[in-house]
């Protein structure tokens, strides 16, 4: 097995976390197992092979459990594993966190969302 090499303490967290949909899924989870269209009906935006993608990544990485049932038709349930429910605390103070800040993070992001639409050569918005 190779060697993981880090720059900083928070790195190999953020690489186990990293995606755009596996922190929601989490915090569903944290509410109770849910059944696979039960998640999506929560996040209505996913895409069926990103939910299944963002899940299978989850469960390889022992962040949520996956139970198959094996009955037709399939039924699968998700959970928060013993080592998902470590995280939880992390999320609870990223949420407080969001709260306090959320008009300077939504500032924030509209100034990166701006670049990235500036740099492909757009100059039909202005600057916030």
């Amino acid at each position: 097995m190779g060697t993981i090499k880090i720059s900083c303490a928070l790195e190999n967290c953020l690489e186990l976390l990293s995606g755009k949909w596996k922190i929601c899924i989490l915090d569903i989870l944290f509410q109770g197992p849910h059944r696979f269209g039960e998640i999506r009906k929560k996040l209505p935006n996913i895409t069926i092979k990103m939910l299944s993608q963002a899940l299978k990544e989850l469960h390889t990485s022992d962040l949520i459990d996956r139970v198959d049932y094996k009955t037709k038709p399939l039924k699968v349930i998700y959970s928060i594993s013993k080592f998902g429910e470590t995280i939880k605390p992390v999320m609870k103070e990223l949420k407080k966190w969001n709260k306090k800040n959320l008009p300077q993070i939504h500032t924030s992001l509209m100034r990166q969302h701006y670049n990235k639409f500036k740099k492909k050569g757009n100059r039909s918005i202005k600057y916030l």
